[in-house]
């Protein structure tokens, strides 16, 4: 018995840290909704706007912006940077609160990823295409 009551304690302990990292993320999200300028109206960046950010954020994160990778994917706040080149441009994106990033082609952008002015509603996403298709 005492052995399970060593086992309650941790598992109480991860939850509540796991619980505390999600309030501090939400936090984090929405301080940043907070700072970006309401009057414009949401919506997808052009390429040439992200790399303009990613430029901004070479040496410190100076710029956030929201990723969705495809339809169906949470969407995450978080920076961009240069990544690398490889036959093609590479983009860093590191959501917020992780200490680890994604790599995505510039080539891509449209496609299969792209980057919102602010977080997207669920009907932003829907009324907005993707690069090659039809207006919903």
């Amino acid at each position: 018995m005492a052995g399970l009551g060593a086992y309650h304690v941790t598992s109480a302990a991860q939850t509540h840290r796991l619980c505390t990292v999600k309030r501090q993320k939400k936090e984090a999200v929405n301080a940043l909704r907070e700072l970006k300028p309401k009057e414009e109206p949401n919506r997808v960046l052009t390429l040439g706007e992200v790399l303009e950010i990613a430029a901004e954020n070479k040496d410190w994160y100076n710029r956030v912006c929201w990723l969705e990778w495809g339809k169906n994917s949470l969407i995450y706040p978080g920076c961009i940077k240069e990544g690398y080149t490889s036959g093609d441009r590479y983009l860093s994106f590191e959501e917020i609160i992780c200490e680890e990033a994604d790599f995505y082609s510039t080539k891509e952008y449209g496609k299969k990823w792209r980057c919102w002015f602010r977080n997207p509603t669920k009907q932003e996403r829907t009324e907005t295409p993707w690069e090659g298709e039809k207006n919903a």
